[in-house]
């Protein structure tokens, strides 16, 4: 194994920067800081044919390579590299997309805060997001991708149509349920077992105008807990009952569960008039005001609604 000749080779091939030690710390460690580990090189990819000339160098001169997002991780997995080449793709630049009817188009460097701006600004939003949306696309694609709206919509891999994957000799192949399946299968949620998604195409959501949040209680956390288990089962529509809604937190608090969640709206006319929603199991809400172009990520609304409840958990 060379990895000095790998680096002279990669530095001429790819439009990346190229470095060797030492790093900064943000390369050495996952973003808890959980995980160390040391590279020998690190690539930061900001095109396909960066990823491909990494994966087809490694292979050439026997070089381990981890890829890296943004650094979130399981116990350090897709993050922390000992040894080998740290392959960083991650981007925080104008997203490469292509947005179309009910669907979106996106390289997986791309952050999903600056994906969901560029929905929103088209009128569309993604079906789910993670809390937090600093993460890469393809780093939350890679082990699934679970939001406060998974309860309605699933993970994120549950809405990806189809997706490029980029094997690990460099060979870039397009996958879905109609080609390539076992593969399309195998990359979803598959922390780069079979090789490295490119790109992926998402399924999106039209992004109403307006919204509203409800407070309700219910008698224990046994009820409340029966009722999050029908809100899966609801229908997809545009009534009320089934309007675009997500799960924003629960909480049990004095003897009593509170349950928040935000519907969405087409026009503030119906928000104004959905003063009293309906879920299965439970009855009259208290409603927030009305709010115009709420984003659907409402993580730091929902830390300071918690804080008024002493002993609080997230779940």
């Amino acid at each position: 194994m060379s990895i000095e000749r790998a680096v002279r080779e990669l530095r001429a091939l790819v439009t990346g920067r190229v470095s060797t030690p030492p790093f900064p710390p943000e390369f050495c460690t996952d973003y808890g800081g959980y995980r160390r580990g040391v590279p020998d090189a690190v690539v930061e990819a900001t095109c396909e044919e960066d990823v491909r000339a990494v994966l087809r160098t490694s292979r050439q001169h026997g070089i381990p390579v981890t890829v890296r997002g943004t650094g979130h991780s399981s116990n350090g997995r897709l993050a922390v590299a000992d040894r080998g080449i740290l392959l960083v793709n991650a981007a925080a630049t104008e997203p490469d997309m292509v947005i179309g009817p009910g669907m979106a188009d996106v390289a997986c460097r791309a952050l999903w805060g600056a994906v969901e701006r560029r929905l929103n600004d088209a009128g569309a939003a993604a079906r789910v997001l993670t809390d937090t949306l600093t993460l890469s696309v393809g780093g939350t694609i890679s082990v699934g991708g679970y939001g406060v709206r998974s309860i309605r919509w699933g993970a994120q891999i549950d809405n990806v149509q189809s997706l490029r994957l980029i094997l690990p000799d460099g060979t870039p192949v397009e996958c879905s349920t109609e080609e390539n399946r076992d593969l399309f299968r195998f990359a979803l949620g598959g922390v780069g077992s079979v090789g490295m998604i490119e790109r992926v195409r998402i399924r999106t959501k039209p992004m109403p105008a307006y919204s509203r949040a409800y407070v309700s209680t219910s008698r224990s956390w046994r009820q409340m807990l029966d009722i999050l288990g029908e809100i899966s089962s609801m229908a997809h529509g545009d009534t009320f009952n089934d309007a675009p809604m997500e799960l924003v937190a629960t909480c049990f608090a004095t003897g009593q569960s509170f349950l928040r969640r935000r519907y969405y709206f087409p026009t503030g006319h119906e928000a104004e008039d959905a003063s009293s929603p309906r879920l299965p199991l439970i009855g009259v809400a208290n409603a927030g005001p009305i709010e115009r172009a709420a984003c659907f990520s409402d993580l730091a609304d929902v830390d300071a609604w918690l804080a008024e409840f002493f002993g609080r958990r997230k779940v």
